[in-house]
């Protein structure tokens, strides 16, 4: 089930970036698009989250995003301005995880254009990115 959902969520990014330039604006429109998916699913993405209290589940959930993750900066390194590939891949699924999963949780929270518009702010600042960019 969880790969079923989690290949569903990228087949939708992937429809959501398709036309989306390489670049922050590409990004930005990911995780847009993921966060919208995610709560789109919130029913059983809640149920996904309370698996990943098991640890080989979580690295499970967690290696599918860090992978798409790492596949766009191999398309783009130089959007990393020189941070290390595999720790940003790890920090950008992990801030994404836990602010979902936060949400998830709070179902007040859960609003798709005020967790997409930190998450695009949050993860594209780390990136070293200034403001215009963002």
């Amino acid at each position: 089930m969880i790969e079923e959902v989690n290949a569903d969520i990228g087949r939708e990014i992937d429809a959501a970036i398709a036309q989306v330039p390489i670049g922050p604006a590409r990004l930005a429109a990911a995780i847009a698009a993921g966060v919208q998916a995610l709560l789109n699913r919130a029913a059983v993405m809640k149920l996904v989250l309370a698996q990943t209290a098991n640890p080989a589940l979580r690295e499970t959930v967690s290696s599918i995003y860090v992978v798409r993750v790492q596949r766009f900066f191999d398309t783009a390194p130089e959007l990393l301005h020189g941070l290390d590939p595999d720790l940003v891949a790890y920090a950008w699924e992990g801030a994404l995880f836990n602010v979902l999963r936060a949400a998830l949780a709070d179902a007040e929270s859960a609003d798709a254009e005020t967790l997409s518009t930190f998450l695009i702010r949050w993860n594209i600042r780390a990136l070293g990115m200034s403001e215009e960019t963002i």
